[in-house]
């Protein structure tokens, strides 16, 4: 593994199976989200591995403006 993602477009409000953005408490999730996954891995001895999140480009229904995520 090289890379983990916590959360996926979370300012894609179009749907839940288009987005994590259609529940609410989405960008709380992931801001406690990414910290609590990178402490898991360096206990696991895995500081090699990269944590993020991702977001949806473009425009409607996905906005880059939504909830500060820009």
């Amino acid at each position: 593994m090289v890379a983990l993602q916590v959360g996926n477009e979370p300012n894609n409000t179009a749907s839940a199976a288009a987005g994590d953005g259609a529940y609410p408490g989405v960008v709380t999730a992931i801001a406690h989200g990414v910290p609590a996954a990178r402490n898991a891995l360096l206990a696991a001895g895995r500081s090699d591995v990269k944590v993020g999140f991702n977001w949806a480009a473009g425009s409607s229904p996905c906005t880059t403006e939504r909830s500060g995520l820009n």
